[in-house]
């Protein structure tokens, strides 16, 4: 009975992988180390250092790598160094380097940094969005777009990020129609990609799949990313099923850095370590080295004096002692 059932699942499985994602492709890793993993570190992390890390990430095969944000000091002290770094480190050709930006002072102290790539951050939650960017949805749609316009204008991309796309950690479970309808407006600013958010990591398969399948009705899949957050363990197939209903860019973190100071309990981002093995496993192509991948992941682990949340990245240099 037990193998009837096994033999059913692995054959849905099997069929939905061949649906929506086959070794023939390839999917885009953001690398969101540098600012989503450091913005909540509660040491201060050396100019130097983070512009070390950015470079050792560049030379991994990442495609995108987010640099930094330029927010106030006053909200994040760690970001205080934003034009330095910026301006700081080796742009290596054919990798982005987007740096957050939730306003009009920052959008023009990153164009002066020389950004070329900018993203904006709005939520599904009322509360989170309150709580986080200090205005409601609507208010912020509205900020954002006055960036949009002056981004367009100096031929700047912009890319969306959108929190809370599961569960809030104020107001609970959060609807995939309101996900849908904030992914749509984002979009309709002129977002080239939206970045979906699972802010706390409270997603699995099933609540991945229904707000999924209702965003795509108003964004088109090649136009998303996921960002999972492993609070439960289930970033990874959450981006399995993701990657299997057609999106194929996932952000992540090296070492598994991050967390939300807004979000009690939450922890990092999925480790790049992990999807890249994973998706190295499946065929499936990334154009990243993981042994230079897991370098730069060990670098930012010692600056930081802790060990790497990166189960793969402990297994394969364990073998290596």
């Amino acid at each position: 009975m037990l193998t009837n059932i096994f033999k059913s699942k692995t054959a849905r499985c099997v069929r939905c992988f061949s649906n929506g994602l086959s070794s023939r492709q390839s999917v885009k890793i953001v690398e969101v180390g540098p600012r989503d993993g450091l913005q909540n570190e509660k040491q201060v992390v050396a100019t130097a250092t983070k512009i070390k890390f950015i470079n050792k990430l560049s030379a991994t095969g990442l495609s995108t790598i987010e640099a930094t944000s330029f927010v106030s000091p006053k909200w994040i002290p760690q970001m205080a160094d934003h034009t330095e770094v910026l301006m700081g480190i080796t742009k290596f050709p054919n990798v982005s380097y987007p740096v957050l930006t939730p306003n009009l002072l920052g959008l023009k102290s990153a164009i002066k940094a020389g950004a070329q790539e900018i993203a904006i951050f709005g939520a599904s939650s009322e509360t989170f969005s309150r709580k986080n960017i200090n205005c409601s949805i609507d208010e912020s749609i509205k900020r954002f777009s006055d960036v949009a316009v002056e981004a367009k204008r100096k031929n700047i991309r912009v890319r969306g990020y959108l929190s809370c796309v599961i569960g809030c950690p104020y107001e609970g479970a959060v609807s995939p129609v309101t996900v849908a309808k904030v992914a749509e407006k984002l979009y309709s600013l002129g977002c080239y990609e939206i970045s979906l958010g699972d802010t706390i990591g409270v997603g699995t398969p099933g609540s991945f799949s229904k707000m999924l399948k209702e965003v795509v009705t108003c964004v088109p899949a090649e136009s998303l990313a996921l960002h999972c957050h492993d609070t439960y363990g289930q970033a990874l197939v959450n981006i399995l099923t993701g990657l299997e209903m057609g999106i194929k860019v996932v952000d992540s973190s090296v070492g598994g850095l991050g967390g939300c100071p807004y979000a009690k309990g939450a922890s990092g981002n999925v480790a790049t370590e992990e999807i890249v093995y994973m998706l190295q496993g499946l065929g499936v192509e990334t154009g990243i080295d993981l042994e230079k991948l897991i370098e730069a992941g060990q670098y930012i682990s010692v600056a930081l004096s802790r060990t790497t949340q990166s189960k793969v990245s402990r297994a394969i240099l364990s073998k290596k002692r």
